[in-house]
C-alpha cells in the first residue's frame, strides 16, 4: 500500500473512531429511560438548574393566585422563595418526581405509549412548603391544583425510538469501519514494526485530538442556543460532553505512549 493510500485509510480511521466514541458517549445518557432519568438527576445538582426550576415553579404558583396581596408578597420576596425552592430541589423526594417525569417522557416520546399520568403531589406540596416558610399569608391552593399531568405525544409527531436504534447502529458502525482501518494500517506493507506502531500512534492521537475540538466547540457554541437558558445549557453540555472529554485525553496519552514504545522499538532494530 502506497503513502498516498495509508495516509486516506489513516484519515478514515480518524474520522470513523472519533464520530464513533463521540456518539458513544453522548449515548449513554440517553440508552433507556433509567439512564436519562439517572443524568437529568446528575445535572439537578448544579444550582444554576435548580434556581430555573424554583422560577418556573414559582410562575406557576403565581398564576395559580388571583389574590392582590400576595401577589404582592410574592413580588417582594422573590428571590428567597426562589432560594427556598432551589433547595426544596435538591432533596431526594423531589428528585424522584423528577425521575417519574423523565422515565415518564421516554415512555412516550422513546417507546411510544400514547399518555403518560405523572403524580406531582409530593413535588407541589415541597414547594407550597417553601413558600410558606417565607410568610404564611403566601398560602396557596397550589398543592390542591397542581396535583398531576399528563405527558401526551401528538399523534402527527415519530417515535424515537427508531432513530436511537439507528444511531447505536451508526455508532457501532463506526467504530467497525475504524477498527478495520487500523487493521489494515498495521498490516500494510512490510514496513518495521516501530513504523507500524507509530502510524496507530498517530491515528489514536489525531482521533483524541479530533474529540478535544468537537467538545471545545460544543461548549463554546451551546450556551448561546439560549438566551434565558444559557447558564442551564451550558451546564447540560459541559455534562454530557465530559466522557468525551476523557476518551479525548486518554487518546492523546495512548499515542504518546505508542510513540514511545515506537522509539524504542526503532532503537532495539538499529545495528551496533
Amino acid at each position: 500500500m502506497g503513502r498516498v493510500a495509508r495516509t486516506l485509510v489513516g484519515v478514515l480511521a480518524t474520522l470513523t473512531l472519533s464520530l464513533g466514541l463521540l456518539l458513544q458517549s453522548v449515548l449513554q445518557f440517553v440508552s433507556s429511560a433509567d439512564a436519562t432519568a439517572g443524568t437529568v438527576e446528575s445535572v439537578l445538582t448544579d444550582a444554576a438548574v435548580r434556581d430555573v426550576i424554583s422560577k418556573k415553579i414559582i410562575e406557576k404558583v403565581e398564576d395559580e393566585n388571583s389574590d392582590p396581596m400576595q401577589q404582592l408578597l410574592f413580588i417582594v420576596a422573590r428571590e428567597r422563595i426562589s432560594q427556598l425552592v432551589a433547595e426544596k430541589i435538591e432533596e431526594p423526594i423531589a428528585a424522584g418526581v423528577v425521575s417519574d417525569i423523565v422515565r415518564g417522557a421516554y415512555r412516550v416520546y422513546v417507546d411510544g405509549e400514547n399518555i403518560v399520568a405523572i403524580d406531582l403531589t409530593r413535588f407541589s406540596e415541597l414547594a407550597t412548603d417553601a413558600i410558606e416558610q417565607i410568610d404564611t399569608r403566601l398560602s396557596t391552593n397550589f398543592s390542591n391544583s397542581f396535583q398531576s399531568f399528563e405527558i401526551e405525544r401528538p399523534r402527527d409527531s415519530q417515535k424515537l425510538r427508531p432513530f436511537l436504534t439507528m444511531t447505536q447502529i451508526a455508532t457501532w458502525v463506526f467504530l467497525l469501519v475504524g477498527l478495520a482501518s487500523l487493521i489494515v494500517l498495521w498490516r500494510s506493507g512490510n514496513q518495521s514494526r516501530h513504523r507500524q506502531v507509530r502510524r496507530i500512534a498517530v491515528v489514536v492521537g489525531a482521533t483524541g485530538v479530533v474529540l478535544g475540538i468537537l467538545v471545545l466547540l460544543t461548549r463554546a457554541i451551546a450556551p448561546g442556543v439560549s438566551e434565558e437558558y444559557g447558564d442551564v445549557v451550558s451546564v447540560v453540555t459541559e455534562f454530557v460532553t465530559n466522557p468525551v472529554w476523557t476518551k479525548a485525553i486518554a487518546s492523546v496519552v495512548l499515542a504518546v505512549l505508542a510513540v514511545g514504545l515506537s522509539l524504542q522499538l526503532a532503537r532495539r532494530q538499529m545495528p551496533r
